[in-house]
């Protein structure tokens, strides 16, 4: 399904503080819409 990204932020800094070998590249950002199956 269809949505709006919302998150992506906090969703970065959580994975970092669960451990700081996590590579985290944001492909989308907070607001813009995903289509299902899409790489966010």
């Amino acid at each position: 399904e269809d949505f709006v990204l919302s998150g992506i932020d906090v969703a970065q800094r959580v994975f970092k503080l669960l451990s700081s070998d996590v590579a985290f590249e944001k492909l989308i950002e907070d607001g813009q819409n995903v289509k299902r199956g899409e790489v966010v």
